[in-house]
């Protein structure tokens, strides 16, 4: 029977950085304890909500907000399709789930390296940075 709640794909949390594709783009992200991949669960749309803000999705009994990664980075969606993963982050309580393309472990020692190097450019990004600035967007946007 099918369930709508996500399941972790893999646990990447004791890999020290993740390589993490969004779009044609290369992102390097620092992992967090608690760091995952799962498929994108089925969304709840939240009214009044930034573009960026997918909705909200359950992960692990968890009610998480998914955010479409290319459309906060890019200000607009362009291949919603392909972005079919969820990297989960985690800080303290918070958790955010970001919607990607791919995400692999960045190992510079090993095999994956060959085809890093083939990338055009690979950017670091604070996706834990990232969340703190979007949660605090949200507490403020009632503000306004």
């Amino acid at each position: 029977m099918f369930s709508p709640i996500a399941k972790p794909v893999r646990d990447i949390s004791s890999s020290p950085s993740l390589i993490v594709q969004v779009g044609s783009a290369h992102y390097r992200v620092l992992a967090s304890p608690g760091s995952e991949v799962a498929p994108c669960p089925p969304l709840a749309s939240v009214p009044q909500t930034p573009y960026w803000l997918l909705g909200l999705g359950l992960y692990q009994h968890e009610a998480i907000p998914v955010v479409h990664l290319q459309a906060l980075l890019d200000g607009q969606a362009r291949d919603a399709s392909r972005a079919t993963q969820m990297l989960i982050m985690r800080d303290a309580c918070i958790a955010l789930g970001y919607l990607v393309t791919d995400v692999e472990a960045d190992a510079p020692n090993s095999a994956q390296t060959d085809a890093t190097e083939q990338r055009e450019e690979v950017l670091d990004l604070d996706l834990i940075g990232v969340g703190h600035v979007l949660m605090a967007h949200a507490s403020l946007a009632p503000l306004r």
